[in-house]
């Protein structure tokens, strides 16, 4: 009986050494990333949860000219140039979720638009961006269905050239809107509803394989095929929960690295361990790596929105860059208001190997 006892007594000290090793080997994969640069703050005083939301729109003659975009939720959109310095605070309302599309026809032109939502008015809003691309212009405010308050926003434009919004709320509703234009006037059209449990945010539409991802804050990532108008409840991603132990709830910004044939990555903010989470585009989007963004000393937290563009953006920048939201904002050491870190995707595509 005394050896039975020493035999289940080492064994559980195996077992327990075992378990460790796992866990530091967990530990050991999230590798930090140095941002390239960053935005100015926001318009915001230093404790305030305003930026949000960033996109990029890409300057068709030179990209190293290219504007950022971050939503502000206390008032607005800003706009900075591709060293960070702002440039506008357009007082829109308070918008959360923003995104950019081109090539939209509009008064028998082709423009770029950037739409958003607006929890202000509870509408999303669709604006043309200037040919210069540092400015925008309101071309059309539309109420939501069913939506107790929007929050998450995204755009799509299909292989046919239609537009289409995507605008959820956080009790998991999302609406489908198509995007029509006659002459100048613009309008939309209830196209389609889905939901998902609990409250989502993040969105982000794969054109190519015409698949809509939804980031549900505290149940993980569903994906959506629109080709199928009946999908309304969509599938979860396998390992973008908590059971796998890289990821922390909430799930919260989305977006896609693009490669060539349908190529690339999908990544996640999992902003409760402050890191972000790479799965492969293609299914079944199976998890590859995550990792942490710093800048000097001041380590990004809390992030909410993110983007991601594999455009030649010039010297540093050919892969393309990852823009994020920092939640927690530091200038010396000391809290300052929110921002956006940007980085060269070579050095996150580094960390995955």
């Amino acid at each position: 009986m005394k050896n039975l006892y020493f035999f289940v007594f080492i064994f559980i000290i195996i077992g327990c050494s075992t378990e460790k090793k796992e866990t530091n080997q967990i530990t050991q994969k999230i590798r930090f990333v140095d941002a390239s640069f960053e935005t100015e703050q926001v318009n915001a005083i230093e404790d305030e949860d305003a930026a949000d939301d960033p996109a990029i729109w890409i300057n068709p003659i030179d990209a190293s000219k290219s504007i950022i975009y971050g939503s502000n939720k206390k008032g607005g959109i800003e706009n900075y140039d591709f060293s960070g310095k702002r440039l506008r605070f357009f007082e829109f309302g308070r918008f959360n979720n923003i995104d950019i599309q081109y090539g939209f026809p509009f008064d028998s032109l082709s423009i770029d638009i950037l739409g958003g939502s607006n929890r202000t008015t509870n509408t999303f809003d669709i604006f043309s961006i200037s040919p210069s691309g540092d400015s925008i212009s309101l071309i059309l405010s539309q109420p939501v269905n069913s939506i107790e308050e929007v929050y998450g926003f995204c755009l799509h434009k299909t292989a046919t050239n239609e537009f289409y919004a995507f605008v959820n709320g956080k009790s998991g509703k999302v609406e489908q809107w198509k995007l029509k234009c006659t002459g100048d006037s613009v309008y939309a059209e209830f196209a389609n509803k889905m939901a998902a449990p609990t409250q989502v945010e993040g969105m982000v539409v794969d054109a190519e394989q015409n698949l809509l991802f939804l980031g549900e804050e505290d149940g993980g990532i569903l994906k959506f095929d629109l080709s199928n108008k009946s999908d309304t409840a969509g599938t979860y991603i396998e390992n973008s929960s908590e059971e796998n132990t890289n990821i922390k709830f909430d799930i919260e910004g989305l977006c896609l690295y693009r490669k060539q044939n349908k190529e690339g990555y999908l990544i996640a903010s999992s902003q409760g361990n402050n890191t972000f989470a790479v799965f492969n585009r293609k299914p079944p989007h199976k998890y590859i790596k995550s990792f942490q963004i710093k800048l000097g000393k001041d380590t990004v937290k809390e992030t909410d929105g993110i983007d991601v563009y594999n455009i030649n953006f010039g010297k540093g920048f050919e892969k393309g860059v990852f823009v994020c939201q920092d939640g927690f904002n530091k200038s010396s050491g000391k809290d300052v208001p929110q921002n956006f870190k940007i980085v060269a995707w070579s050095k996150i595509e580094n960390s995955l190997r």
